[in-house]
């Protein structure tokens, strides 16, 4: 929605969205109030995992007349989703979405978003320019957005085509705004919860330091990714690369939560836990996370993560004057929104976003 809120103001483009049928009620409230009459936006209800996704026929050669660029952002990324799910949507999705620039009688650009996270269980640094290094995955969602990238890169002598990779994408930097929760939220919802019910002495337990806690934590607002694939999006140079869409001096898993542990006044405990032991963790029930609030696979994250470069994306960053901000500036305000939210529009589950 932000994304698409800007490139609506650029100009007078007119918009084809692609609507799984869960959200078309969504979509529509959105349009209503831009789009009244219908003059800039088509909705097309159709489904990744289908052939010609999930369009009749003469929709889809209805709709391969009129792309000229594709923003591909669908995706399962929920941490626990289970394997056959996510490569339906992820790998098999994305050559749908590659399948319709083939067919488009304009050779249209294709702007895919990929994640930092297909550098999978590697260590180090990484390039902007890799991607296959023989690297593991944490989880099926790491695994299948790295063979959808495979495939995307596979066709890029035949389709033009840019590809961003975010980091953990987080809410808005100057106001908290997001529209679920997940990723470093679930931290900041558990010490809420703590606190609440008087029992913030149970954090450093709940949220143990894990190793040195020196690993990245890399945290990336929702408003600079937007920024970011605007720009980049409009600018012909960027076309055929690939860009980490990253703090490039992110925080460490330690000092997040240090800073955390700071806003709630939690004393922290001087015992941590070795990175070796994570796997303890892995054996504990599912009903016991449930009732924490807190993914065990999140554990995987904060231990011995990659550092990733940003050298490609940099002189862009400069030309755009585009800078990250640092978390420490804006997690007071990812905090506030947490303590004061209401219903979010959507929640996020290892099946996909539902309409809440």
């Amino acid at each position: 929605g932000r994304l698409v809120q800007k490139l609506w103001e650029k100009g007078d483009d007119f918009f084809h969205f692609l609507v799984h049928p869960q959200m078309v009620e969504v979509a529509k409230k959105w349009l209503e109030e831009r789009d009244p009459k219908g003059k800039r936006s088509r909705i097309w209800v159709g489904d990744l995992k289908k052939p010609h996704l999930g369009m009749s026929w003469p929709d889809w050669r209805d709709i391969t007349n009129h792309m000229e660029v594709i923003y591909h952002l669908a995706a399962l990324y929920h941490l626990g989703t289970p394997f056959w799910p996510a490569y339906q949507v992820n790998v098999l999705g994305t050559r749908q979405i590659l399948h319709l620039a083939e067919r488009s009688k304009k050779t249209p650009v294709l702007h895919y978003f990929s994640t930092a996270y297909v550098a999978g269980r590697r260590k180090g640094v990484v390039l902007e320019s890799e991607l296959d290094k023989g690297q593991t995955f944490r989880n099926h969602y790491e695994s299948t957005k790295f063979l959808a990238e495979v495939v995307v890169q596979e066709k890029r002598e035949e389709i033009p085509t840019v590809i961003y990779r975010p980091a953990i994408v987080v809410g808005d930097s100057k106001t908290g705004e997001t529209a679920k929760i997940d990723g470093p939220y679930y931290a900041i919802q558990l010490l809420h919860r703590l606190k609440q019910k008087g029992k913030l002495y149970l954090a450093p337990y709940l949220l143990p330091q894990i190793g040195d806690g020196l690993s990245d934590l890399n945290i990336v607002p929702v408003d600079f990714v937007v920024e970011c694939v605007f720009h980049l999006s409009q600018d012909e140079n960027a076309l055929g690369k690939t860009f980490h869409l990253v703090d490039p001096h992110p925080i460490s898993v330690g000092g997040f939560r240090k800073k955390i542990f700071e806003h709630y006044g939690v004393k922290d405990s001087p015992l941590s836990l070795p990175g070796e032991s994570l796997f303890l963790f892995q054996l504990t029930p599912s009903s016991l996370w449930r009732r924490i609030g807190v993914p065990r696979q999140i554990l995987d994250y904060l231990h011995n993560t990659p550092r990733f470069d940003t050298s490609q994306i940099q002189p862009f960053l400069k030309k755009h004057n585009l800078r990250c901000p640092s978390v420490v500036d804006y997690l007071p305000k990812m905090i506030e929104f947490v303590e004061n939210q209401h219903r979010l529009p959507f929640a996020s589950t290892p099946l996909g976003l539902k309409a809440s």
